[in-house]
């Protein structure tokens, strides 16, 4: 009978530690994985873009028929809409997709022709998308702060109307180029899901202005005010 009982005190033993054990990997299972803890974002801003550098300045210039000034493109508004996931791991680290338009101005450039009787109607614009890594600087849960830097693409365009000679041409100087960009962006809290955002950011670009013997690279600073929407709710640490 000792033995009976012996061998019964063998046996569950190891029937609680399966129970234990099983418990614990029931609660591992239950939990969901780090990598689910990240959430979608969605920002869209307006914003002021101001190009600089050299590749703003009309090919006339420094040539004695224009001024060595001479602009032919300028700041300009537009927008950006930003695709992201936020706290990637449970982290401070995300990543984004930036698509974002902007209109370029040329009044300068028309003054300067309508000063000389050859009045054009000129346009510009540019396009930029970027593939983004960001990291949150500080987060709280009333205000955040991101940094973030990406690559992508440029695409400046445009063209002009010569009133006088009813032809109208587009800039073929003016192509796609490889580009970087580096934000900040500060967010402030409104709601549950939904942020006010302000962000400064810069783009930089390799070539994008061809003309010909002189090629020039694509600079411009952007800044943008508007809302971040999480449909997700906000990810661990805010």
């Amino acid at each position: 009978m000792a033995s009976g009982l012996q061998g019964a005190r063998v046996v569950r033993v190891p029937l609680r530690a399966l129970l234990v054990t099983g418990a614990v990997a029931g609660s591992i299972a239950a939990a969901p994985p780090a990598a689910l803890a990240a959430v979608v974002r969605v920002d869209l801003r307006l914003g002021a873009s101001l190009p600089v550098g050299s590749w703003t300045r009309h090919a006339l210039a420094d040539t004695g028929f224009a001024p060595d000034s001479l602009t032919q493109f300028g700041p300009g508004m537009g927008g950006q809409l930003e695709l992201g996931l936020q706290g990637l791991g449970g982290s401070r680290w995300s990543v984004g997709l930036v698509a974002e338009a902007t209109g370029l101005s040329t009044v300068e450039w028309e003054d300067h022709a309508g000063s000389t009787g050859t009045p054009v109607d000129a346009w510009a614009a540019m396009y930029a998308t970027h593939l983004t890594v960001g990291y949150r600087l500080v987060a709280g849960r009333q205000a955040s702060l991101d940094a973030s830097i990406g690559l992508g693409f440029v695409l400046p365009f445009g063209g002009e109307e010569f009133f006088a000679a009813g032809r109208e041409y587009t800039y073929s100087f003016l192509d796609a180029a490889p580009s970087s960009r580096l934000a900040i962006a500060a967010a402030f809290l409104l709601g549950e899901q939904l942020d006010m955002v302000a962000e400064l950011s810069q783009l930089a670009a390799v070539g994008g202005v061809d003309y010909r013997d002189d090629r020039r690279n694509v600079w411009s600073f952007g800044l943008g005010l508007g809302l971040r929407w999480s449909p997700g709710g906000r990810p661990a640490g805010g």
